[in-house]
């Protein structure tokens, strides 16, 4: 089972060769257990799991697994090329002692549901840890309808989770937790934590999101399960003008955020070319300070 609450993303960091830096992700790690996330997701989206080599990627999970040293849960994320590179992938996070696995359909798939299906069957089959099937339109590929997610869930061993991004998701949201019933043990969120608020209000089991930001949304977490509801709103009312500028600088805007924190050496991704001008970088700086009052210690 997953943790609910916050699941936060390493995002990958890389020396300035663009070789990934280890000891950046080790201090990632560090921060998300001390800044008290109820776990961890990697690599996914996020953490531009596209971009890695299967080696790059073995290497990393066995990094943050290490680093977390059984303080929180790992979530492995295994969605791969194809049906056998996942499962290839799956093999290896049991191996290197992940908690669970999160998987979307694969980047080179069909994608008629019925294979989309059988690609979650499949995987269901051959794991044996828990499996969260992350439903969201990548690679031009349209989410799996809300019916076919509750019943692939309903008929997996497994597969009990579900991180829904398919938009409009606050929609979908709702039908997988109205629907899903019982079959659905958590409904997370995603979209970098923008509509946190309103997906708990529905039932969500919480959100999983890129890291910068995790001891903030720790805080309107905690206050929130312990019913502070206006101490929740006001501050993610603080974070959310944050939250927006990141939808528009995705990836470099947590890597820079990361690095601005020193938690990360280079602020630079490796599936665009984005180097932030001056003016941009003053203005994550401007929500860095209107924040840092929320802010865990990272030195």
């Amino acid at each position: 089972m997953f943790p609910k609450g916050i699941i936060a993303i390493p995002c990958t960091p890389y020396h300035e060769d663009m070789s990934l830096d280890f000891d950046s992700l080790i201090n990632e790690v560090q921060f998300i257990v001390n800044a008290g996330a109820n776990g961890i997701a990697y690599p996914i989206m996020a953490s531009e799991f596209y971009v890695l080599s299967d080696q790059e990627r073995k290497q990393a999970v066995e990094t943050v697994i290490k680093a977390v040293d059984g303080s929180i849960p790992v979530c492995v994320g295994v969605t791969g090329q194809n049906i056998h590179n996942s499962l290839e992938l799956a093999d290896h996070a049991q191996q290197a002692g992940a908690t669970g696995l999160i998987s979307m359909t694969p980047v080179l798939h069909s994608w008629h549901e019925d294979d989309v299906e059988n690609y979650f069957n499949v995987l269901d089959e051959k794991v044996s840890i828990p499996l969260m099937l992350q439903n969201v339109e990548a690679y031009g590929m349209m989410p799996i309808s809300i019916p076919k997610v509750v019943d692939i869930i309903k008929h997996s061993s497994n597969i009990k989770d579900l991180k829904e991004e398919g938009m409009p998701s606050i929609l979908r949201m709702e039908q997988a937790i109205r629907e899903g019933g019982s079959h659905i043990k958590g409904v997370y969120g995603g979209f970098g934590g923008l509509q946190f608020l309103d997906e708990m209000k529905l039932g969500a089991a919480g959100n999983i999101m890129a890291c910068e930001f995790v001891d903030v949304f720790s805080k309107i977490y905690d206050a929130w399960t312990s019913e502070n509801i206006e101490v929740a709103k006001n501050t993610f009312c603080r974070l959310l003008p944050a939250l927006v500028y990141e939808t528009k600088l995705f990836p470099a805007f947590p890597l820079s955020v990361l690095q601005k924190r020193g938690i990360i050496t280079n602020n630079k991704p490796r599936s665009v070319s984005m180097s932030l001008p001056k003016n941009i970088l003053r203005q994550i700086d401007y929500y860095i300070k209107d924040l840092d009052d929320l802010f865990v210690s990272t030195h």
